[in-house]
């Protein structure tokens, strides 16, 4: 799944959402908010959607393979510099421009028309990971790197580096050399699901058979041991304002990296249940964590948890899209989330006060 700040992580399993007008089962596979606030929603079999900034109670704008996309699997996304908006199907990857789309697959150049995911640089450049290798876009272009590779997690970084877990471990790119990423004599990270940097510019690694690792240019930490991480299956990593690392557990619950130390928090500490599906951060400081069983803010003290009992139509929230993603200038709220219920996608918005939301229920025939 890749989110709305860019980062592309593995799912343990499909989570299914119901449509409003049937029963059809409908899957989330990415989202991203362009630059006009703008959130547009990847799906697995039902094409995009567009929810726009100012739509209030109005539907979602529906794109499907009649109007151009190469397939309606969409599995990734991402926004360049240009604002272009890059989609990755099981068929090829679009760009969509102006309302007008333009499909890139193999006979185009590119390694292969399965796009899994995809990242975007400072620099214009867009990173799209396929099944045998990954393919490196300048204005369109495509030039394929690592050839038989697949990425299993994309990131670029404050510096513009990328970083990519394969199957062949970790490389980077920087200023267009690709290395890989050493690590202690017999340490092979081959199978990497989550990436994430912290402020002393450190990289967090998870990988899926060897557990979590934080690398510096000067050594590798292994906390594969760390008695609160075993059993758990990491699918999500985020830092907060105040230094603090956050991983958000498939099994379900948290774990929070502070000063050296770790400490988890469940559903006793007022926490969401289920899977932690997003992590996100506000500027101001709250922390906001989606789960299968509500939205969870911690102000620094506790953790209040909002469900289906109270306020949200549905139990499953899938996203947030943080404060600071407000790029447009526009009157856009400061957060917004979806969350599902029986029988529908709903959409909120997340104003001052976090209580006070505003659903938008995706209606799709």
């Amino acid at each position: 799944m890749t989110g709305p700040d860019g980062h592309t992580q593995t799912l343990k399993q499909e989570q299914p959402i119901r449509t409003a007008n049937h029963g059809n089962a409908l899957d989330i596979g990415t989202v991203v908010r362009d630059y006009e606030g703008n959130t547009w929603i990847g799906t697995l079999g039902k094409g995009l959607f567009r929810v726009r900034s100012s739509a209030g109670d109005s539907l979602p704008e529906q794109f499907s393979r009649v109007d151009g996309l190469s397939n309606d699997n969409v599995r990734s996304s991402c926004e360049d510099r240009e604002h272009n908006l890059w989609v990755g199907t099981q068929d090829g990857l679009d760009c969509i421009r102006d309302g007008g789309v333009r499909t890139l697959n193999r006979r185009e150049g590119i390694a292969s028309d399965n796009v899994d995911a995809l990242a975007a640089g400072r620099d214009g450049i867009v990173w799209a990971s396929t099944s045998i290798g990954i393919d490196r876009l300048d204005s369109g272009h495509p030039e394929l790197y690592l050839k038989g590779t697949a990425g299993k997690a994309l990131f670029t970084d404050r510096e513009d580096t990328l970083w990519a877990g394969t199957g062949g471990g970790v490389v980077r790119m920087t200023n267009g050399i690709w290395s890989p990423v050493r690590f202690p004599s017999g340490l092979s990270l081959n199978n990497v699901v989550a990436i994430a940097p912290d402020e002393q510019h450190r990289i967090w690694l998870s990988d899926a058979d060897k557990g979590l690792y934080r690398w510096s240019s000067q050594k590798t930490d292994d906390f594969s041991k760390e008695p609160l991480l075993q059993g758990k299956s990491i699918l999500t990593i985020r830092e907060d304002s105040k230094g603090r690392v956050w991983f958000g557990f498939y099994e379900g619950g948290v774990a929070v990296f502070e000063e050296g130390v770790f400490r988890s928090y469940s559903e006793r500490d007022g926490l969401a249940s289920g899977s932690i599906n997003a992590i996100s951060v506000d500027d101001n400081g709250p922390v906001w964590i989606g789960a299968e069983r509500g939205l969870t803010r911690f102000d620094g003290a506790r953790f209040v948890t909002l469900n289906s009992t109270r306020g949200l139509p549905g139990e499953r929230v899938f996203w947030i899209i943080p404060a600071h993603d407000d790029r447009s200038g526009s009157d856009t709220p400061p957060a917004s989330l979806a969350s599902t219920g029986r029988s529908s996608i709903g959409l909120f918005t997340i104003r001052h006060t976090w209580l006070r939301m505003n659903s938008l229920t995706m209606g799709m025939a």
